[in-house]
């Protein structure tokens, strides 16, 4: 169990750093977009900026209350990882799908 607990911390370690990399990378597409040729209207850039605020929402919510049962009597180690799995290959579709964005800069209205 300790070396499950420690892999758990480490989890957590990746979320706060991908977490604070997420605030970072809002604040530096706000700034490209009006230094940027792109008017702030664009359907890309505007789908974009809610997928991103709206992953850096749900990578809170998805993971924080799971990784609170950790050491309690709540603590179901099976339900714990199916969790933390779902959560994180749910971020990553969103991640992907904000760079297919960005990347083909499709017109969707």
């Amino acid at each position: 169990m300790d070396m499950f607990r420690a892999y758990a911390h480490a989890f957590q370690s990746g979320i706060t750093v991908v977490k604070h990399a997420g605030h970072v990378l809002i604040v530096f597409g706000l700034l490209a977009m009006w230094l940027g040729p792109y008017n702030w209207d664009t359907p890309w850039i505007l789908t974009t900026m809610i997928l991103l605020v709206a992953s850096v929402v749900y990578l809170a919510r998805a993971f924080k209350p799971t990784m609170r049962t950790l050491d309690t009597p709540q603590f179901q180690k099976e339900k714990f990882v199916r969790n933390l799995r779902r959560g994180a290959i749910i971020y990553t579709i969103l991640l992907c799908i904000m760079l297919w964005l960005m990347v083909t800069k499709p017109i969707l209205w």
